[in-house]
């Protein structure tokens, strides 16, 4: 897909590939994420929303880290994060593999207070199985 950069991860049976597109002179981005478990979709999310560019390297870290770990709330990274003066705030609604919405946000820390937001983004997705205990 022209314009797009997909990130991928594989670990034995599982495969998870994030699609995502940026448009220069905006910041702006969309994309979709999937799982794959035996080569058949499982589960998907769709996100979009707008990063300053400084917060683009410490969310793909923190994203990087999440797909590493197997560690997800909501559909996106971990709860909280923090490094440096940069936080990474996701709040979400519904249990992670079923049906879900949430938002993921990174402020900038000055004084120990959130000074400024840098960005968000707002996801949803849902299981594409009926009973994901089944898998």
């Amino acid at each position: 897909m022209p314009g797009y950069k997909a990130v991928s991860y594989r670990e034995d049976d599982l495969l998870l590939v994030d699609y995502y597109c940026t448009t220069p002179n905006s910041p702006k981005s969309s994309g979709t994420t999937t799982i794959w478990l035996k080569e058949a979709p499982v589960w998907t999310m769709q996100y979009g929303g707008e990063y300053e560019q400084i917060a683009i390297p410490f969310l793909k870290q923190v994203l990087w880290d999440a797909y590493a770990a197997g560690c997800f709330f909501g559909g996106s990274g971990p709860q909280v994060r923090f490094r440096s003066n940069l936080l990474y705030v996701n709040r979400y609604d519904g249990p992670f593999f079923q049906d879900f919405r949430g938002r993921e946000e990174i402020f900038r820390i000055h004084n120990n207070v959130k000074a400024r937001v840098l960005g968000y983004h707002e996801y949803l997705g849902m299981a594409l199985v009926q009973d994901p205990s089944t898998i």
